[in-house]
């Protein structure tokens, strides 16, 4: 069990550290689109994690849809990322097993 003093400097941490993230991307999601396809969907997009996570604040592969395990580790490892976000844009969808 955490004691008070550690719970308030936890909290002051995150608060601090969510205060740098928004002054970095500007209250505003900035997003770098990869892979678009023809018809102008993306396949993956990069920015800051902003769920209250442990990933919160740092630089994520968002992946829109189902693709190749491989090609999602090829994506990430050329940016240099180390957090991937499946189902992206509400994207995941559960798939009925009688089809």
């Amino acid at each position: 069990m955490r004691s008070k003093e550690q719970f308030e400097l936890f909290n002051k941490e995150m608060l601090l550290k969510e205060k740098r993230m928004k002054e970095q991307i500007g209250n505003t999601m900035k997003r770098e689109y990869i892979n678009v396809t023809e018809s102008g969907g993306a396949i993956y997009y990069t920015g800051l994690d902003v769920e209250k996570t442990p990933t919160h604040g740092m630089e994520t592969l968002f992946v829109i849809g189902i693709h190749p395990i491989d090609e999602i580790i090829q994506t990430a490892l050329q940016r240099n990322i180390k957090c991937v976000y499946f189902g992206a844009n509400n994207s995941f969808n559960l798939i009925d097993e009688d089809k």
